[in-house]
């Protein structure tokens, strides 16, 4: 019985560590820019056209940028803020070496995914998400790959989801509201 009891307490520890344990160098900010910051500390940031969706969202790109990481090409990097408070990043590049990189970095992803021509991988962090994606397709006989990677602040992605949510709710209840006073 002993034994059984000792069994199940370290199956518990190892179940609930897997839980508490983020993966390896979770980070704090994409750059030297912290989760949180507010776009008024960044004056080198600039609102791309049609980034502000007027909902508290906002997109922008960083000026003299360093468009590589390790040895990939980026073709754009995309800071994302929401109520003016830096949440996340959009990486994306046409060419292969991304993944290779992030495993470096944060160890063995979390989930991944295989669909049609998309693979993704995810790593799950205590605050932070990393998401990376590779799409794969061909025109005219040529291979064509595009490589995003999304790194995502939950506690802010969790406040804008639950604020734009209640918006959504308000939103279908003047709708409904409207279409009752029509009647």
């Amino acid at each position: 019985m002993k034994k059984l009891f000792s069994i199940l307490v370290m199956a518990m520890v190892i179940a609930l560590s897997s839980l508490v344990f983020a993966f390896q160098n979770e980070p704090d900010g994409f750059r030297g820019i912290k989760w949180g910051t507010s776009i008024n500390d960044l004056p080198d940031m600039e609102l791309i056209e049609g980034g502000d969706y007027g909902d508290g969202r906002k997109s922008y790109h960083r000026r003299n940028d360093k468009m590589a990481i390790g040895n990939a090409k980026l073709k754009e990097i995309v800071y994302m803020f929401w109520q003016d408070q830096f949440f996340s990043v959009c990486i994306k590049t046409d060419e292969l070496g991304l993944q290779r990189i992030l495993s470096k970095i944060y160890g063995e992803h979390d989930k991944g995914d295989i669909t049609g021509t998309s693979l993704s991988e995810e790593w799950i962090g205590e605050n932070v998400n990393i998401f990376w994606s590779i799409k794969v397709s061909s025109y005219s006989g040529r291979k064509f790959t595009d490589e995003t990677v999304y790194y995502t602040y939950k506690p802010i992605e969790k406040e804008m989801n639950e604020y734009l949510e209640q918006e959504e709710k308000r939103e279908n209840k003047k709708h409904l509201e409207d279409a009752i006073r029509d009647l």
